[in-house]
């Protein structure tokens, strides 16, 4: 069963290929990231913020099961 530092490094890991691919800084990574997801969303007919609530409710959920935020 994957831990929150495992998801932790998953994110840094996609955050990485994100920033070769595109070329951002580390301080925009982040950002440009969920802008350019929002984008995708649109293109997608997607739900940007039902899915951003989505991924807060497996967050506070996933931190619960572990005893706190990782």
């Amino acid at each position: 069963m994957p831990t929150n530092l495992d998801r932790a490094e998953w994110a840094a890991a996609a955050l990485r290929h994100f920033q070769s691919t595109t070329g951002t800084d580390c301080d925009n990574a982040l950002p440009d990231l969920l802008c350019d997801l929002q984008h995708w969303s649109n293109r997608e007919n997607v739900n940007f913020l039902d899915a951003l609530d989505t991924a807060r409710m497996h967050y506070e959920a996933e931190c619960a099961e572990e005893g706190g935020a990782a």
